[in-house]
């Protein structure tokens, strides 16, 4: 499930997508399609780094509010 607005992005990048490819020789579509690869890769490995410091910023977090706590408690 995504939001709207994201639903309607996807649908204006299929449709704008079909339409050029229309319009698009064999070898424009050859090179269109390499480089839709390598935003989709492009992408991939934003989400996957975005994970990574959201997990790092919640064990930081974490780790904080476990140390305050223990210290509450040692107090």
């Amino acid at each position: 499930e995504g939001s709207e607005t994201i639903k309607e992005l996807v649908g204006l990048i299929e449709r704008n997508s079909c339409n050029l490819c229309e319009t698009l020789n064999d070898k424009q579509k050859e090179i269109l399609e390499k480089y839709n690869d390598c935003i989709e890769e492009y992408y991939e490995l934003l989400i996957e780094d975005a994970f990574c410091v959201g997990f790092s910023l919640s064990t930081k977090i974490l780790t904080e509010a476990l140390t305050k706590s223990e210290k509450m408690y040692m107090n």
